[in-house]
Formats: C-alpha cells, sequence, structure tokens
C-alpha cells in the first residue's frame, strides 16, 4: 500500500506505524507481537539563508563606489547543494564581485555543508542621485523547510544627494634641457565626470621652483581661480606659464575642488611628472661686433671691436671667443681688456672666467689687402649651460675699395718740370 501526502514545513524525518488486529473469528493470534510494524525515513532538505550588509558608511553620493558583504549559510539537516545565489541592485551597478569561487553574480556555489557559511564581497557604483538598495537570493537544490530566510533585500541601501567628480590633469609641455631663467609651459586641463554638474570650481597651483609669470584660459588670470560651472562630460584647460628660479629641481602640482561632493577625490590633484631639473651654473653670454670704418682703402687700417656680457644669472668660466678673419683681412694685432688672444687667420681669445653682469672687450686691428666685400663673425662659449644662443654670434661687413693713384715723375720728368717752370718765370719776369 502507497500513501501520498504533502509534508508541512520544518519536517526533518517521517515516522510511519503500521499495526494489523485479529477480530477473533479463527480463534485468537497466537503471536500478537508481530502485529505492529514501524520505519522512521529522514528529509533531505537544507534551510540556506542569506545575510546581506552594506559595509560602506554614509553619507553617500551618486558615482560613489560601495561595498556589500554577502554571507550565504546552511543550517542543515543536509548538505545543501547547486546553491545558486543572485542579486537584484537598484541604481547600482555592480563592478566587482569576489569570494566563494563566484567572480559575477548571479552565481553558483557548488555544496555547502550543515553549519557551514560562505562569504561573498560585491562592489557597485551609485548610478545616480536618489535612492539605491540593493537584495539578495539564494536557493538549493533541496528543498528548503524555511524559506523565509532565503532573500535579504532591508537594510542594503541609502540615499544620495548631487556629486560631481571632478580632476585635473597638469602638462608640461615644454621640453628639456632646461636652464635657470628659463620660461616654461604648463597646460592644466580640469573636467567633470558627473553625474551632476560642478559649479564653484576652485583650482589651485603649487608651484616649486618655479614663478608663474602668466595665467591664461577657462577665464582665470591667476592662481588659484574659480570656474563658475562644468558641466557633466565637459573640461577646459588653463595655461600657465613659469620662469625656473634657481638652479636645482622645479615642479608644479595642481588640484581642483567643486561645491558638489566628489566621488571619487583620486583625481582631484596631479603632483606627478610636471617638472624637471636646471643644471646649475647656467649664463647667458651676449656678443657685439663693430667696425671703425665699412669702408676701408686697401691698406688702410682699421679695427673690429667685440664686446663679450655675461648676463647671467650665473657666473660663466672658461670664456672663450673664435673670430675667423676674412680671408682678405691683414691682422696687425688682437688684444683684450681680459685674458689672451691668438691666431693668425682665427683670431681665439680666452678671457677666462666672466661674473654675472661682467664683461670684455676685444680689439682686432688689420687692414685690407684687396678690394671687395668683408664679412665675418664672432662667437662666444662657455662650459655652463647657455639660457640663450640667439646672442652667442655677431657679425661685421665692410667694403674695401682701392687706394686712389697718384701721379708720378721720373728724373726726365722731373728736369724738364724745372725748365718749363724756370721758362715761365723768365718769361713773366720780361714781361713786367
Amino acid at each position: 500500500m502507497t500513501v501520498a501526502t504533502p509534508l508541512p514545513g520544518g519536517v526533518t524525518q517521517i515516522a510511519n506505524t503500521a499495526t494489523i488486529a485479529d477480530d477473533g473469528t479463527n480463534g485468537a493470534d497466537p503471536t500478537p507481537g508481530n502485529n505492529t510494524g514501524s520505519d522512521t525515513t529522514p528529509v533531505i532538505v537544507a534551510d540556506v539563508s542569506i545575510v546581506k550588509t552594506l559595509t560602506t558608511a554614509g553619507p553617500y553620493t551618486a558615482g560613489q563606489s560601495i561595498s556589500y558583504s554577502l554571507v550565504v549559510s546552511n543550517s542543515g539537516p543536509s548538505t545543501a547543494t547547486n546553491v545558486q545565489v543572485t542579486d537584484a541592485p537598484t541604481n547600482l551597478t555592480i563592478t566587482n564581485v569576489t569570494g566563494s569561487g563566484c567572480a559575477a553574480l548571479p552565481c553558483t556555489i557548488a555544496s555547502l555543508a550543515v553549519g557551514a557559511n560562505t562569504s561573498i564581497t560585491v562592489t557597485a557604483t551609485i548610478d545616480a542621485a536618489g535612492a539605491f538598495d540593493n537584495s539578495a537570493t539564494v536557493t538549493a537544490a533541496e528543498p528548503d523547510p524555511d524559506p523565509s530566510n532565503n532573500t535579504d533585500n532591508t537594510g542594503n541601501g541609502g540615499l544620495t544627494g548631487v556629486s560631481a567628480d571632478v580632476s585635473v590633469v597638469k602638462t608640461l609641455d615644454t621640453a628639456g634641457p632646461y636652464s635657470v631663467g628659463q620660461t616654461v609651459t604648463f597646460t592644466l586641463t580640469v573636467a567633470n565626470a558627473g553625474p551632476s554638474p560642478a559649479t564653484s570650481i576652485q583650482v589651485t597651483d603649487t608651484p616649486a621652483n618655479l614663478t608663474i609669470t602668466n595665467v591664461a584660459g577657462s577665464g582665470c588670470a591667476a592662481l588659484p581661480c574659480t570656474i563658475a560651472s562644468l558641466a557633466v562630460g565637459a573640461n577646459t584647460s588653463i595655461t600657465v606659464t613659469a620662469t625656473i628660479d634657481a638652479a636645482g629641481a622645479f615642479d608644479n602640482g595642481a588640484a581642483v575642488t567643486a561645491t558638489e561632493p566628489d566621488p571619487n577625490d583620486g583625481n582631484n590633484s596631479d603632483e606627478n611628472g610636471n617638472g624637471g631639473t636646471a643644471p646649475a651654473g647656467s649664463v647667458d653670454l651676449a656678443i657685439t661686433k663693430a667696425i671703425s670704418t665699412t669702408t676701408p682703402a686697401v691698406g688702410q687700417p682699421f679695427d673690429y671691436t667685440i664686446v663679450v656680457t655675461n648676463l647671467g644669472p650665473g657666473d660663466a668660466t672658461n670664456v672663450v671667443v673664435t673670430d675667423s678673419l676674412p680671408a682678405t683681412f691683414a691682422l696687425v694685432s688682437a688684444s683684450s681688456t681680459q685674458g689672451s688672444c691668438s691666431g693668425t687667420t682665427t683670431v681665439t681669445c680666452s678671457l677666462g672666467a666672466m661674473p654675472n653682469g661682467g664683461s670684455a672687450t676685444i680689439t682686432i686691428a688689420g687692414h685690407a689687402t684687396a678690394a671687395g666685400s668683408l664679412s665675418n663673425t664672432a662667437s662666444v662659449a662657455a662650459t655652463e649651460v647657455e639660457l640663450s644662443m640667439a646672442n652667442n654670434d655677431a657679425t661685421a661687413l665692410a667694403s674695401a675699395h682701392a687706394e686712389a693713384v697718384i701721379p708720378t715723375l721720373d728724373e726726365w720728368g722731373l728736369m724738364l718740370l724745372a725748365l718749363g717752370l724756370a721758362l715761365a718765370g723768365l718769361f713773366a719776369m720780361k714781361r713786367m
């Protein structure tokens, strides 16, 4: 005989007893001890449950990353298999799932012993301003004697206000090598990733070994400055010009904040990769060259005057001036107010050390050996790094012309000239 009946919740085993009775028609039962039979059958059920906890404390902002902890348990009495875990987020985007062999939701836990539990960590981003929530549910292959604890959908959310993820990226636009006194340019790009418009955006700048000389763009004429507003997804740029103050490392940091809460303050500043190094002893040597006459006659003495000045900011050492003379220029002398000069077709003057603000004058004397153009260039160099090479060369131009020819007479010509003069004088006396 088969009896089918549904089991009420909470039943973990079935006890069944059957009894047979003799009505005595054929006499008494000689062995009444075997007239009753009992059987106990365990019921395979697993009471799985889930508890979900929001582990990130408020207040909350749109775009913020938050974490949940899911704890799945099995109270038995049987081992739970094929345990299914599902998740239903509201105004949330799940970004990461770890633990219990789960890399995403929904996921399956192969088995869970009686009395065991396991944890899953869920990371999510709040999508927009307003309420957010998250519920989780667990089931198993086995019947569950208490399904009331299979879902946790309370106390897992919160309420957000407006927020704006503002960021700044700073770029050094001027390539090295760098030197003291050099002008460098930076670009600051300020952006708003939302989810709300950003207002009253404060931009600050922290220069090290730099003096800011100009700020332009985004309504900023100096730093710090305020950008009135920035729409979601928008960006704006600020150009910063600065001068390297002294030898050594220089750098520049920038930071940005807005009135709205920021769900990601990790990108609110840019402090790295915005600098370089200016070597010690940077100088700016300048050279000028003048000529005493630009139209000398062939053989006529004239001078080149060369002036070398150290515009600083450092002191210059091993200052050398080189002047390649024209082929039609005959050198007579080369001298300097500092150091010494040598050479014939190329004059080299070793001036030695020259402090910031110091100068020296070189005089090269000679004459042209043939008519024509005379052009020559003098250059200056030192051991230190030059701030500007544009003023390290100077050129002087001249145009030599042939010397005027004065007629001359030989001996007989002079005698005839004297005789002619004598006759002219005699003739003049007779007329008197």
